[in-house]
């Protein structure tokens, strides 16, 4: 429990407190002492407590987000960094879903139940993502999708 403290602690700007964690919607996700959408505080540093870069691993997860480390769902990063200034003309408008456990659960069960289908207005290849980019400045209006293959 000591190793998960220090790693919140070190992930979070001077000055941080319970504030800033509530602040940040973790309650929404995880406990203590009980696995929640994500899992629970204590099962975190029982892992990671013997790993020599445990406390870095907990932290880029925070910051960066992770996938697969705790079942199927999905941590994004937390926005406990500085917000980052927009590109050339766009403007940022800051938005906070206020997410709580009961919709989060809903919404987990609905994406792992599937099917469903995400509509996307264009597809790039990889290679084209300066056009990607230029297109989704022009029409910001559905989904750009960028090809791998």
């Amino acid at each position: 429990m000591a190793l998960l403290a220090l790693a919140l602690v070190a992930a979070l700007p001077a000055g941080a407190s319970e504030a800033l964690y509530r602040e940040k919607s973790c309650p929404a996700c995880h406990e203590v002492k009980k696995r929640v959408v994500g899992p629970a505080y204590e099962d975190v540093a029982r892992k990671y407590r013997a790993m020599p870069d445990g406390q870095e691993r907990i932290v880029d997860s925070i910051l960066n987000g992770s996938a697969k480390k705790w079942g199927s769902i999905r941590m994004y990063p937390n926005g406990v960094t500085p917000v980052p200034d927009p590109p050339h003309k766009m403007t940022v408008q800051a938005y906070d879903g206020n997410p709580d456990r009961e919709i989060l659960e809903r919404l987990n069960k609905l994406i792992e139940a599937g099917p469903f289908e995400v509509h996307i207005d264009k597809s790039f290849p990889l290679d084209q993502a300066a056009e990607a980019q230029e297109a989704l400045e022009k029409h910001h209006l559905g989904k750009i999708a960028l090809r791998i293959q």
